[in-house]
């Protein structure tokens, strides 16, 4: 996957679902998911298409990666002035062409070539497909090494809407500490913890005059 950050309206999408909601299928050592990309046809009207979104491996990354550089080559690009990013773009293609698949076994591929996804659909919608891609490959291989403030709070809210910690697979175990201490922190400073340590207070019985003198 390239090194682009999802958005986190893309990711929260997946975030929020349970495991048993993603609706996994395995088929030869492959897990895939169900999902929609959406066009629209003559009427103006947004249809969704029914797909399986299988989560890529190393040689589908070198697969795009190398199917892009021929691609762009035979399109007479160059690599090295490529100030319009041509064969990133190829790339992202080249991947989903490998992980955009059809609902039934063997799970082909949607399109007979690469090239075709952007014939027959949006930037748009390849791009949101691509952010769901990179979010269930996140799930799957956890990968954020460093947690901001505002992925903390993302993570609060996801796992409190699904009532599951599966958004936290997708952090990798350094990261997953920095969320528990951060978590800690907010309690910390929060009313709820100043009303429990009061609470404490109260059920503390107060030390008498008489019983310190008998110890003295």
């Amino acid at each position: 996957m390239t090194d682009a950050k999802t958005p986190f309206h893309i990711a929260e999408q997946i975030y929020r679902k349970s495991w048993a909601e993603l609706e996994a299928i395995e088929n030869d050592g492959r897990l895939l998911f169900p999902d929609k990309i959406y066009k629209r046809n003559a009427k103006g009207e947004v249809q969704g298409i029914d797909v399986m979104l299988q989560v890529p491996r190393e040689a589908d990354n070198r697969f795009a990666k190398l199917k892009a550089r021929e691609l762009g080559l035979a399109a007479g690009a160059d690599m090295d002035r490529d100030k319009d990013d041509i064969f990133e773009q190829l790339e992202m293609l080249c991947l989903l062409w490998k992980c955009i698949r059809s609902t039934t076994h063997p799970y082909e591929p949607l399109v007979m070539e690469p090239l075709e996804l952007e014939k027959f659909y949006d930037l748009t919608s390849l791009v949101n497909i691509y952010g769901k891609i990179d979010t269930l490959s996140g799930m799957l291989n956890p990968h954020v090494d460093a947690l901001a403030e505002e992925d903390c709070w993302a993570l609060v809210g996801a796992i409190t809407t699904s009532e599951n910690i599966l958004p936290l697979h997708v952090c990798a175990p350094d990261s997953q500490n920095t969320f528990v201490l951060f978590m800690a922190a907010q309690l910390f400073r929060s009313q709820e913890y100043k009303s429990y340590l009061e609470s404490q207070e109260d059920l503390t019985p107060a030390r008498s005059p008489s019983s310190d003198s008998q110890k003295s």
